[in-house]
């Protein structure tokens, strides 16, 4: 992993026989305003926690390693105002969802130190057990609400 600085200066402009105001250059667009993310930050630090499920406190760590310090805080800040671009795309997920008429869902009560031995793809798991949700309304299937 390689981290870079990197500064974007923006210049004023202005001529002294005008009486028009200076100009400023334009700053770059960023997905999150007045953050120090960039986009390929924000792509990393969304990958490795929902694809390779590293929890914010570790990833903190992987920064504080590479010398860079950003409290877990600022990283919880930056996946809440991140995810909230997707919100739209969240609701067209949710609303196609709920146009089906039967939905299979997997209850998962306790999974965590569960010996591989009792839970097996037959239905047989005591702690794993196939649900199937019959939605006649958006209603009567309010836990996927997408807010």
């Amino acid at each position: 992993m390689q981290i870079r600085v990197i500064e974007h200066i923006r210049k004023v402009y202005g001529c002294r026989g005008c009486e028009t105001a200076p100009v400023t250059a334009d700053k770059p667009a960023q997905l999150i305003e007045n953050s120090m993310a960039s986009p390929s930050v924000l792509a990393m630090l969304l990958t490795t926690k929902y694809v390779d499920g590293l929890p914010l406190r570790r990833f903190e760590k992987v920064f504080a390693r590479h010398g860079v310090d950003i409290p877990r805080q600022t990283l919880v800040r930056w996946v809440i105002q991140y995810c909230e671009h997707f919100q739209p795309l969240l609701n067209l997920m949710r609303d196609r969802l709920l146009e089906s008429p039967y939905i299979l869902l997997n209850s998962v009560t306790d999974f965590i130190g569960a010996p591989l031995s009792e839970c097996s793809t037959s239905g047989s798991c005591k702690r794993c057990s196939p649900i199937t949700l019959c939605c006649s309304s958006a209603a009567a299937f309010s836990p996927l609400s997408a807010s």
